[in-house]
């Protein structure tokens, strides 16, 4: 895996502020939630014993985490034949802390997205669903293709999608096929 200060200063690093609309009697109530949104190839190779310098857990910084991995725990050909990736969900729990909880996560052999939102905005989350796309071989094999998941935070519909697509210059036809 690249080291952590590559890819904590490279472009997939995302934070943005979003103005989440909650019900409230009497009309709309406007709450910023502050959303940290990363990818991170791992090429099949474990993560540094610390990850905060890649995944600040500062306490009141983030209220949600979506956070997408591709060939996190190991290889392609071995997560077609096991896709689980509970070890690297252990490891995200542990560094982000009590305060966050897994609303979702979804893994489509290789590819990984995972959402975790502080706890006390729990209640204002629904209508959570994921889905997955492959586009690996003959359209039916998950080495390649991307997982989503959408949400409902307060009135705000956020959806986070995590893909893994053919690399390089040649391969743009097949990514855009």
């Amino acid at each position: 895996a690249p080291p952590l200060s590559a890819v904590r200063s490279s472009p997939v690093v995302r934070i943005a502020e979003e103005s989440i609309k909650s019900p409230r009697q009497g009309g709309q109530e406007r709450h910023a939630a502050r959303i940290f949104v990363t990818t991170w190839n791992m090429h099949g190779n474990d993560p540094p014993a610390d990850l905060h310098p890649w995944l600040p857990s500062d306490a009141n910084r983030f209220d949600i985490y979506a956070i997408g991995t591709q060939e996190a725990e190991r290889s392609i050909e071995m997560s077609i034949l096991i896709s689980s990736k509970a070890r690297w969900e252990s490891r995200l729990r542990a560094t982000l802390g009590e305060d966050f909880e897994a609303v979702a996560s979804h893994t489509l052999a290789a590819i990984h997205l995972i959402i975790f939102a502080r706890k006390p905005l729990l209640g204002q989350v629904s209508s959570v669903r994921s889905a997955s796309v492959a586009t690996g071989i003959l359209n039916t094999i998950g080495n390649k293709g991307g997982v989503g998941i959408s949400m409902q935070l307060g009135n705000t519909s956020l959806l986070f999608v995590n893909s893994h697509l053919s690399a390089h210059q040649h391969a743009v036809a097949e990514r855009n096929a």
